[in-house]
């Protein structure tokens, strides 16, 4: 089961509902994860199982987009883990977008 999921920032940038990890139908294939291309100024939800199919991507689970040292809850599929606090926002590029839990989806 999936988690549906929204970012958001103070700077103003928001996301509609993202669909996080994966359903009972595809599990085995995919696993959706926010990742930012390189450049890019909105989030994208990417399968992380085809990662190599992706080189211009950096994944939120990266620390590089997550913030370190951070201490937030995360919320996690599998061993893959989004903090909630101190992600880069793509729009202002300060470490203050969080991601929260909305729901799930099967």
């Amino acid at each position: 089961m999936g988690t549906i999921i929204k970012a958001s920032c103070t700077c103003g940038y928001k996301t509609e509902e993202l669909y996080y990890g994966a359903g009972m139908a595809d599990h085995g294939s995919v696993c959706k994860v926010p990742a930012l291309r390189n450049g890019s100024s909105g989030l994208e939800m990417v399968n992380i199982k085809k990662k190599m199919f992706y080189p211009d991507y950096v994944f939120y689970n990266e620390n590089i987009l997550s913030g370190f040292p951070n201490n937030s809850r995360t919320i996690d599929f599998y061993p893959i883990k989004l903090h909630t606090e101190g992600n880069l926002c793509p729009a202002c590029k300060d470490y203050t977008l969080s991601m929260a839990d909305v729901g799930c989806f099967d």
